[in-house]
């Protein structure tokens, strides 16, 4: 059976007691139900890992005693970050979950001129506290010890305007462009900026900007793909080629 795995979000080290929060300790001891001196995984986030013991002090009350440290290597070579407009419910956090697998080193969530998610300042911090909770959840589950970082929303216009992508290569999924993600002739590359529209697609407007501001447009395959869709498999396709996949 696989190793259960924590984020704690501590300067962790070998040999040391933590006391662990109101939330990790219901998640221990009423969702995952593990039981007192359970060997598990902490990581710090940071790109540590250590092995440790659960000690429950009561029903509410428990600490974690770390050992030794995890040596493991699962993290991509290749920094990818995804720049993907807001979808609605289910479909955003899936995408962020799934990203966050496959291995990306960060998020930008994004609207556009055609993006149907309209947040207000109130509901858009719930949104972060909980795609933040769906980045943890994600590397908990994968393996990941280094938490992709969750940047700050922008519109489109300010993405190009901005010019702020400090990737090697800025690409932008466009199902009528000419040049093909796949077909890419480009032997290896260190970091990409991967640009993913709404379901509307983006304005001519849009485009002219972020062409403008560096934006190559690819086309992915002979078919038009949900937002959902197209993010994670051409991250996918991505790592397949210049990754680690």
């Amino acid at each position: 059976m696989a190793k259960h795995r924590l984020y704690i979000p501590n300067n962790l080290s070998a040999n040391a007691t933590l006391t662990l929060d109101a939330a990790t300790i219901h998640y221990v001891l009423n969702v995952l139900r593990l039981r007192d001196n359970t060997e598990i995984e902490a990581f710090d986030g940071q790109g540590k890992s250590y092995s440790a013991n659960l000690c429950i002090k009561g029903k509410r009350d428990a600490e974690l005693v770390t050992s030794n440290e995890v040596f493991s290597s699962t993290e991509s070579p290749l920094k990818i970050e995804l720049l993907q407009v807001l979808s609605r419910g289910e479909k955003m956090d899936w995408t962020i979950q799934k990203a966050v697998e496959l291995g990306v080193s960060s998020i930008r969530p994004l609207t556009s001129e055609r993006c149907n998610v309209k947040l207000d300042t109130k509901r858009l911090q719930s949104r972060y506290q909980h795609w933040q909770g769906v980045i943890n959840s994600a590397c908990e589950q994968c393996g990941r010890n280094v938490v992709p970082t969750l940047k700050h929303l922008l519109d489109i216009t300010e993405l190009a305007n901005e010019n702020i992508i400090a990737s090697d290569h800025q690409w932008l999924l466009h199902p009528e462009a000419e040049d093909s993600l796949t077909e890419n002739k480009l032997a290896k590359i260190k970091s990409v900026g991967l640009l993913i529209g709404p379901e509307g697609g983006f304005s001519n407007n849009e485009i002219h900007l972020l062409s403008q501001s560096g934006f190559k447009q690819k086309c992915f395959g002979p078919r038009v793909l949900r937002t959902e869709t197209a993010a994670i498999a051409a991250i996918a396709a991505i790592q397949s080629r210049w990754g680690d996949m």
